[in-house]
């Protein structure tokens, strides 16, 4: 099936508009967002197979001990399931599987902001009987909104792999505000959450020896370079990942090697660095259940309940948008 194309123009122009405020902020910084263009999101699919990422493996726990009890808490017999960055969808189909053993007919709405990777989700997840597949080019607000003009069945929506740590404190609320906004009273969220754990455990995840995560940071170099006609020179920049105790937060950076002055064709000037200057990409916030169920509460929903694996350390917490509830600004 063909995917939906949501707003590639606007996509496009965001990247660039972003990237040029980036570069010259200080100090500089682009959003995590922009890992996942076609290439990015090939080398994300290898940070997922590395014995240092966890949080895949552990999500992946989760749905195998406890798909039965995710599915059962479902309450119609036909469901509208949105997964918002989807991927290759190797973990959905996991659950997509189970709601097709308890007889619930399923339309499932992948929305991705990488054509290349819905492409794997459907080498990986097809249409059937009781499952219809219809696969969304887009980010998530857009392509929930779009989702939302096409069907009103009862929403089922995922967002998986600890994605919701890549937003600031600020961030999350507005996000899931605007997720709350786009749902009806009893449609359902299952939102992944990796839990603060051993710091050691955390740096490795995120700084593996292998350099993997390292080149999936500077793919966005790459990515500047092919569409916006960069000039980066990858080797004179190195990832840098570190924990924040005060924030409860893996960082990553990419350092300048050397001094640089670094031209891009498309916004007709340079940009300069300093030797070691970062350009900071990414956050990756890590939550307690506390801190969870009270974000919950804020952002208008209630906590149906929390699914853990037996080796713990993640969460798969299922929430329901509540009745004459409006979520706090």
């Amino acid at each position: 099936m063909e995917p939906t194309l949501v707003e590639k123009k606007d996509q496009d122009l965001a990247f660039k508009v972003d990237v040029f405020k980036g570069l010259r902020s200080i100090p500089k910084s682009i959003s995590s967002k922009y890992f996942y263009d076609d290439e990015g999101s090939l080398i994300f699919q290898e940070i997922t197979q590395m014995k240092e990422y966890y949080p895949t493996r552990l999500e992946m726990e989760v749905f195998e001990q406890r798909k039965y009890d995710i599915v059962r808490c479902m309450a119609s017999s036909e469901v509208d399931v949105v997964e918002l960055g989807a991927g290759d969808g190797h973990k959905t189909k996991v659950l997509l599987e189970q709601m097709n053993e308890q007889d619930i007919k399923v339309n499932f709405y992948p929305i991705d902001i990488s054509e290349k990777a819905l492409d794997e989700l459907l080498k990986n997840v097809s249409s059937g009987e009781k499952l219809k597949v219809h696969p969304v080019v887009g980010e998530y607000m857009s392509g929930l909104a779009k989702v939302c003009e096409m069907s009103k069945k009862p929403k089922f929506v995922l967002f998986l792999g600890s994605n919701i740590g890549n937003f600031g404190p600020g961030e999350r609320v507005s996000f899931l505000n605007s997720l709350q906004k786009n749902l009806n009273v009893g449609d359902m969220i299952l939102i992944g959450f990796d839990l603060k754990k051993d710091v050691r455990k955390l740096v490795q995840a995120y700084d593996d020896p292998s350099g993997v995560t390292a080149k999936f940071n500077l793919n966005l170099l790459k990515r500047i370079n092919r569409e916006l006609g960069g000039h980066f020179d990858p080797d004179s920049f190195y990832h840098h990942a570190f924990y924040n105790p005060l924030k409860g937060a893996m960082e990553s950076c990419l350092l300048s090697s050397k001094e640089q002055d670094v031209v891009v064709d498309e916004f007709g000037t340079s940009f300069h660095f300093e030797p070691y200057e970062a350009i900071h990409l990414e956050h990756s916030y890590k939550f307690t259940l506390n801190e969870i169920e009270d974000m919950a509460q804020k952002c208008g929903f209630r906590v149906n309940q929390h699914f853990q694996g037996t080796s713990g350390g993640y969460v798969n917490s299922l929430w329901e948008v509540r009745k004459g509830v409006t979520s706090l600004h």
